[in-house]
């Protein structure tokens, strides 16, 4: 994921925060004050403005399912598609928001990574971006270690 223009930056993995901070260790959306709900409104908007000026080719939103609901108020959610309910969620969002006719990016909702359990999933959805179809073998396999090993091995 680069800027345009920035060929030396092809490929490089950007990081963002679904929110501008949190307070004491918990998500500002979880909270009721007027304050907080003009941090999550701007959160949302600056992360809106990250994908258009950014344009990555893949987005993987490790918040789990109890994001989505926020990921939908959002977020302008296409073409959506549940492969693991909890665990991997696959839809597209527009890379620009005010144009109706404009490109879309690949995303996903898997749970954070503090949720060691889930981490395969997440390696499978990286390794799809970079070989096209090893979700669709973790999915078919059910996930297995095995299956897992095989995605992520080198051949070289």
């Amino acid at each position: 994921m680069a800027a345009p223009g920035d060929r030396h930056l092809q490929d490089a993995p950007v990081w963002a925060n679904l929110f501008c901070f949190d307070e004491a260790a918990s998500r500002p959306d979880r909270r009721t004050d007027d304050s907080t709900a003009a941090i999550v409104r701007l959160s949302g908007a600056l992360l809106r403005i990250q994908i258009e000026v950014l344009q990555p080719d893949l987005i993987v939103f490790a918040t789990g399912s109890s994001c989505d609901g926020y990921l939908k108020e959002h977020f302008r959610i296409l073409g959506s598609t549940v492969h693991v309910p909890r665990e991997i969620w696959e839809f597209k969002l527009p890379l620009l928001a005010d144009v109706e006719t404009q490109g879309h990016v690949r995303a996903f909702r898997t749970p954070h990574p503090r949720h060691g359990a889930t981490a395969r999933a997440r390696a499978a959805i990286v390794a799809d971006a970079l070989d096209p179809g090893a979700l669709a073998a973790y999915l078919r396999t059910g996930a297995s270690p095995a299956a897992m090993a095989s995605l992520t091995r080198d051949d070289t």
